[in-house]
């Protein structure tokens, strides 16, 4: 069971953003080499909105290192400050060469040794257009979500859309939040689940959802990636 969540997991996850990805082999030496020698491979590459602006997301797989282990090693070879950019431990935030780049580490169904880093990257110029008093919203759907949104990513050319917000909830009690928001609106639940991931689907829309909290923080981060249909 938790060999067909994960894989479950990592094909919901990769496969339908790849159906129209640009795949690419080139990397900014600094960044590829940190997630190649941790033993990450590339998937695919493609343009999206990063909170409302111009960026890009870069996939890579772990096949070797947990979510723990990997932003254990990143937030150390990237010299990332303890308290600079960091949300709940899965989110990071570096600077290289006039480019800001936030690393979604996520972790396996049941805390495995396989996990995915999300890399999306903007010019610091983009990043100033947003500036830092804007408060981010629910996409148009999920608003009824718990949880204030901290960070929003979406991609025109695979209809996909990507949260993550914060809430003082329990992950446990905030994925019953969501579970239920979700039904109320038509979703449908797939039975392979856990209490904090899960799967939904409504008509050619597929949600996923799931919620960790780190060790001694207080706030619980709430994932949540939204695709409509085939990538055009």
């Amino acid at each position: 069971m938790r060999r067909e969540l994960r894989v479950l997991f990592v094909l919901v996850l990769l496969i339908p953003l790849c159906l129209s990805a640009d795949i690419f082999w080139r990397f900014k030496k600094s960044t590829s080499r940190v997630l190649q020698d941790l033993g990450g491979s590339s998937v695919y590459s493609t343009p999206v909105q990063v909170n409302g602006a111009s960026g890009t997301l870069t996939a890579y797989a772990f096949d070797k290192l947990s979510s723990l282990e990997v932003g254990r090693e990143l937030k150390q070879r990237l010299a990332v400050a303890k308290d600079a950019g960091i949300s709940d431990a899965t989110m990071i935030t570096a600077q290289e060469d006039g480019r800001v780049q936030k690393f979604l580490v996520i972790p396996s169904t049941h805390g495995g040794s396989a996990s995915i880093v999300l890399m999306f990257e903007q010019s610091l110029q983009e990043v100033k257009k947003r500036g830092g008093k804007e408060v981010l919203e629910w996409p148009e759907g999920l608003s009824m979500l718990p949880g204030t949104p901290r960070f929003t990513a979406s991609c025109a050319a695979t209809r996909t859309t990507f949260v993550t917000a914060e809430t003082p909830q329990e992950p446990t009690t905030a994925m019953g939040a969501a579970e239920s928001a979700l039904k109320g609106a038509g979703w449908s639940a797939i039975p392979l689940s856990t209490p904090t991931f899960k799967l939904f689907v409504r008509g050619t829309k597929t949600c996923v959802t799931f919620a960790i909290r780190s060790v001694g923080a207080t706030q619980t981060t709430l994932s949540v990636m939204q695709r409509d249909g085939a990538g055009k």
